[in-house]
């Protein structure tokens, strides 16, 4: 948030989700933007559930955000995202439950990344990729069990390698695309 003078303001961005998969929730989409910046409120909005409102502290965020995921798919749909016209994300107020669900406050999260101070997280932020690196596998998991959760869950798995480091088993998983998912 800035404050001026005259003036306080948020950084919002206007996010067109171009899918009506209820998959998508206000935690999924702090979890997903809250990699390219520090996210303070999400809303699904009500009567248009393909659409949200993120919230951001800072406007280099969100414009990072829009460089980074603007046209990626996600569940199987390409995202469309411009900054808000919206002045902020208001609360709900104490009415229907079915509203209260799709807008969160995230501003005291803990899982927040980049008001860290000292934190390095700022210089290494990157578009999405279709290479994943794993760590703390089990030492007996085995490369077709991977493969195979992978390929369950919709993922086609083009190339895998190991690193053995330690006591620890990490790997390097390269899938089709860098389409974004949300899996958990």
């Amino acid at each position: 948030m800035i404050t001026t003078s005259l003036l306080t303001c948020s950084f919002f961005l206007f996010l067109y989700l171009v899918t009506h998969s209820k998959r998508v929730t206000p935690h999924s989409l702090f979890t997903l933007f809250g990699v390219y910046g520090d996210v303070s409120r999400v809303k699904i909005m009500y009567n248009k559930r393909d659409t949200a409102l993120i919230q951001f502290t800072e406007a280099t965020q969100a414009q990072l955000a829009i460089q980074y995921l603007n046209g990626k798919v996600l569940y199987d749909k390409p995202m469309r995202i411009n900054l808000s016209k919206h002045a902020y994300v208001q609360m709900p107020r104490d009415s229907a439950e079915e509203e209260t669900h799709l807008t969160q406050d995230y501003s005291e999260s803990k899982l927040h990344r980049y008001n860290r101070p000292g934190s390095h997280n700022a210089r290494n932020i990157f578009p999405p990729s279709p290479t994943l690196h794993l760590s703390n596998m089990l030492p007996s998991l085995t490369e077709v069990e991977l493969r195979g959760s992978f390929g369950n869950a919709g993922f086609t798995v083009v190339n895998f390698q190991w690193f053995r480091a330690r006591e620890n088993e990490m790997g390097k998983l390269v899938l089709c695309c860098s389409c974004v998912w949300l899996v958990w």
